[in-house]
């Protein structure tokens, strides 16, 4: 039973992450037509298949609660590593802030008024934060009680949506107002990013390996669980969404809502729209949870390893909760949201920026699956990746391509214009500061260890896994 325990405490947490993106925002890329939509929703749902076994093959050698950047430290090279974690750092800050700015909109017009709303969004922001890591503060059973609370209400919700709208779901909405295949080779591509909404944050569970036994054994298991859970439930909603009033048409796409499902929620309790949309608030506060915690924890463990500046390691009770990262990720994410300030909360400015960082650090993962199955092969596992070398292919060329799009797609360059300078002070930093100071905290030294003997590497910059290597094992396997 405990050990059940702590597999259903990892998948509820891996749930509470990433399943706001069911109910949030792909609306947006209906214009395209239902056919494109779900074979978008198609290709994105395998890569995160694909993206799951891998690192769950990898957590099941070593439970790191560092993050991506610890494996990439040990099996790409120290400023890979480093580069990766400011990555990582990018898409939890940011998607914290844009599910918060989402929470504190749907507030504002709740209790102001659609007129008044944006005058009082700062404050709602600064409320949705201090509530955050007032969740967090305490640490231990309350912070994952809370998640898990928030989880399984997520759930009911939309068990409760799918399953009241069943009888009410025509074939005749798909179409309504778009054929099924509306949007030209160019909108299919831009909306490759659309999708992952739905997935995106179901890596991150392996930052939770300090938070019960035997993480090598249940975070694959449990990640594996969570990302089918929420394929099943990402197809079940977006078909009941599409398939009832209004419809695949212009209210759906642009009538000013970023839940998908208030439509259906509107029709289902003879409520107002605002009423509605506050239905599904906690969905996306729960996420907002787990990707602060996320934030926190990454910032801590960067800090420790002299990554990033050292204060970011303080923290707080006896639980040591990283307080000054919490407290960090808060301010970045306000300041992030004061250039939307006034817009639409549909707007996708900084999920896009956060998807760069996210995409980025999946190649890299992908890429370090890759050097895993060749270095490390005679580690043991609790878990194989049944696809193997195919899947990490077929991941990196998938995020390749969302990155093209969202870079130069429709000829909009403004996440280009902010990623760069951002990866240009991040690179600047490390060779001025972090490139001098940076060391292996005890935690990696305890998990990694084994791996960088077998390895060969010592702590530079120039031993990057060889091009050549990869390439014979890909034409070998």
């Amino acid at each position: 039973m405990h050990s059940f325990y702590n597999f259903l405490l990892y998948l509820c947490i891996d749930l509470g992450i990433i399943v706001a993106g069911v109910v949030t925002g792909w609306n947006s890329s209906l214009y395209i037509g239902y056919g494109e939509y779900l074979i978008n929703l198609a290709l994105c749902s395998f890569s995160y298949i694909c993206l799951s076994l891998c690192i769950a093959e990898m957590a099941g050698i070593i439970a790191f609660s560092g993050g991506s950047y610890g494996y990439c430290r040990c099996t790409l090279s120290p400023f890979i590593g480093y580069l990766v974690g400011m990555c990582d750092l990018l898409q939890s800050v940011l998607y914290t802030a844009s599910f918060a700015n989402v929470v504190a909109v749907s507030l504002a017009v709740a209790v102001s008024g659609e007129e008044q709303s944006w005058t009082y969004t700062p404050l709602w922001w600064i409320a949705v934060y201090v509530s955050l890591i007032l969740f967090a503060l305490p640490g231990g059973r309350f912070f994952w009680n809370s998640v898990v609370g928030f989880t399984v209400l997520s759930m009911v919700m939309m068990l409760l949506y799918c399953l009241g709208l069943a009888n009410k779901v025509d074939s005749k909405f798909f179409t309504l107002e778009f054929p099924a295949f509306a949007g030209s080779a160019g909108d299919f591509l831009d909306n490759l990013i659309v999708p992952t909404v739905c997935y995106v944050g179901v890596d991150l569970i392996t930052l939770f390996g300090e938070e019960a036994k035997d993480p090598q054994k249940h975070i694959p298991t449990a990640m594996i669980s969570a990302i089918l859970i929420t394929i099943g439930f990402a197809w079940w909603v977006t078909v009941t969404c599409i398939g009832v009033f209004p419809g695949v048409g212009d209210e759906l796409i642009n009538g000013g809502s970023i839940f998908p499902m208030q439509y259906g929620f509107q029709h289902l309790f003879d409520i107002s729209a605002n009423l509605a949309s506050l239905l599904i608030a906690p969905t996306v506060y729960s996420s907002a949870m787990g990707f602060l915690f996320a934030a926190g924890r990454q910032m801590s463990s960067m800090s420790k390893s002299g990554l990033l500046p050292q204060c970011l390691s303080i923290t707080y009770g006896p639980r040591k909760v990283p307080i000054a990262a919490y407290l960090a990720t808060a301010v970045l994410g306000i300041i992030a949201m004061l250039p939307v300030w006034g817009i639409d909360p549909a707007s996708d400015d900084l999920y896009k920026l956060s998807m760069i960082g996210a995409c980025c650090v999946y190649v890299c993962m992908f890429w370090c699956y890759l050097v895993f199955k060749i270095r490390y092969e005679s580690m043991d596992r609790t878990f194989v990746n049944p696809l193997g070398v195919a899947s990490a292919v077929y991941g990196i060329v998938y995020y390749i391509m969302v990155l093209g799009t969202v870079f130069f797609g429709q000829l909009d360059f403004d996440s280009l214009l902010a990623f760069v300078p951002y990866m240009g002070l991040s690179i600047l930093y490390y060779y001025r500061v972090v490139e001098s100071r940076q060391f292996f905290s005890k935690d990696e030294q305890a998990k990694f260890m084994k791996a960088y003997i077998l390895n060969g590497k010592c702590l530079t910059c120039n031993n990057v896994f060889q091009f050549s290597d990869i390439s014979c094992f890909l034409f070998s396997s």
